[in-house]
């Protein structure tokens, strides 16, 4: 089982597109909530989620993924339950733990990453990193092309080209992270 942590202020496309690609893959996967059964990411997208983080059981060859969103980091960080789990699969070479954009920050903050892991993050949180790890910083596509994007003249055409290229970038965002991770050997455990 794959369980994605949310807490409020999750990033959506992080969580929901990796919930997404596995389901299609046909991994069995839960949303864990903290806080409640509704949680709200960072966009206000509410969710609802399949399990309270309190709940979770981790077996042989479960996974718990970490989406980032600063809100959702520290809704993580502030949940004795979240950090319970994360402190468990960080812990059992039979678990799997991943964690996307800003929530390896958690895992150094916390002291779960082993000194030289190589760690992917969201580019400009590398020095919250930089005692304990190798960063390679992933491409800032969708921040590239979104600054791009908001140059452009605002007449209704313009917001929706606007509105496909951020689409487009966060989606290509989403995927090129975990193939930098691929690429660079880059494994938790």
């Amino acid at each position: 089982m794959v369980y994605i942590l949310l807490g409020s202020g999750f990033e959506e496309a992080e969580a929901l597109v990796a919930a997404d690609v596995l389901r299609r893959a046909n991994l069995p996967v839960t949303l864990a909530g903290i806080g409640g059964e509704y949680v709200t990411g960072s966009h206000d997208i509410t969710v609802k989620t399949g399990l309270p983080v309190g709940k979770v059981s981790l077996g042989k060859g479960d996974m718990v993924v970490l989406p980032g969103g600063m809100g959702g980091v520290a809704s993580m960080e502030g949940s004795g339950a979240a950090m319970a789990l994360i402190r468990r699969a960080a812990g059992d070479p039979e678990l799997w733990l991943a964690a996307i954009c800003a929530a390896p920050t958690l895992l150094a903050r916390a002291g779960l990453l082993p000194e030289g892991v190589s760690c992917v993050c969201y580019p400009g949180m590398e020095g919250e990193l930089a005692r304990v790890a190798v960063i390679f910083t992933a491409l800032p596509t969708a921040s590239l092309l979104a600054a791009f994007t908001i140059q452009y003249d605002p007449s209704r055409d313009s917001q929706f080209e606007a509105a496909a290229t951020v689409l487009l970038s966060t989606l290509l965002s989403a995927f090129t992270i975990p193939l930098w991770a691929a690429v660079l050997g880059v494994c938790y455990p």
